[in-house]
């Protein structure tokens, strides 16, 4: 089973299917504030989980990125 740290919980959505026990997990990609108040060490644990659920995290940090507002 995949341990999920208790400061993530605000971007990661689990749910179960009734009768079933499917297990869904949901990464929604975290806020540029999110993701500075992260230390180095909670983005590294961060990335990881990532990778365990077969996801590329830079995928995740492009479209941060593209979400960030233009400067003038």
């Amino acid at each position: 089973m995949l341990s999920i740290p208790k400061y993530l919980n605000e971007i990661i959505e689990r749910s179960y299917e009734d009768g079933v026990g499917l297990r869904t997990i949901t990464i929604r990609t975290p806020s540029a504030q999110f993701w500075s108040g992260l230390s180095t060490e909670q983005q590294d644990e961060w990335k990881q989980l990532i990778r365990d659920l077969g996801v590329e995290p830079s995928d995740y940090l492009t479209h941060l990125k593209k979400m960030l507002p233009a400067n003038p």
